[in-house]
């Protein structure tokens, strides 16, 4: 009997421990009505605007907006979290990250687009690199994070487009994906790629098709073809 107690015991001790770290662990009941001031809301809408405030009910967003649009709804019973300036984005969980390539985007151009970034065009994608080559004039001329979809040219830049950078001087620009670069004439040469050059198993060499063989590579080089 004094086994069966101690047992008994045990698994009662067991179960009030699980109990308890559940509790503990369990996502906290969030507040009735909440609202968010005076801060850089990232919506993620397909016009990527940028609100001052939001409302929250009940853990649901149901008002975005300026932070008059937002004060407006204030009750005695409102939560208030003041931003001073903060930005706030949608809650998500991040299973796919990158943490090698972050830090090494510190040794490359920013091509970011808004509301991340600043470029808007091609044109300014190739200043940028102009400007970064200048401070940095060895090596391999290498930006990082540019997307076609942002550009207003709505497409990639091309071999053609970074050699009006330099045509010495190797230039790689990743996609912000990280499923594909543009190179320049440099580049490819450095990596022994040209018409001849079939494509790798994977990967995808985009040719010129205004090319009088049509295939000439344009510089964009897709999955394992970056890997050359």
């Amino acid at each position: 009997m004094t086994l069966k107690r101690t047992l008994f015991a045990l698994i009662a001790l067991l179960g009030a421990l699980a109990l308890y770290t559940a509790q503990l662990i369990s996502t906290p009941k969030p507040p009735a009505h909440q609202v968010f001031l005076g801060g850089d809301v990232l919506t993620m809408d397909s016009d990527n605007t940028v609100a001052e405030a939001i409302s929250v009910r009940a853990g649901v967003i149901d008002a975005v907006g300026t932070d008059a649009d937002i004060e407006a709804l204030i009750t005695p019973a409102t939560q208030v979290v003041r931003l001073e300036g903060r930005t706030l984005i949608p809650g998500f969980i991040d299973a796919h990250g990158h943490f090698p390539g972050s830090g090494q985007t510190a040794f490359t151009v920013d091509l970011n687009s808004p509301p991340i970034g600043d470029t808007r065009s091609i044109p300014q994608l190739l200043d940028k690199l102009r400007i970064f080559g200048a401070e940095r004039p060895d090596g391999w001329l290498v930006g990082s994070n540019y997307d076609d979809t942002l550009l207003a040219e709505r497409r990639h830049p091309t071999r053609d487009d970074l050699d009006s950078v330099s045509v010495s001087r190797p230039i790689a620009v990743v996609h912000v994906s990280g499923h594909l670069m543009v190179v320049n004439s440099a580049a490819l040469a450095e990596l022994n790629i040209d018409e001849t050059t079939p494509d790798p198993e994977g990967g995808h060499i985009v040719r010129d098709l205004t090319s009088a063989d049509k295939r000439r590579p344009n510089g964009v080089l897709e999955e394992t073809a970056t890997h050359a």
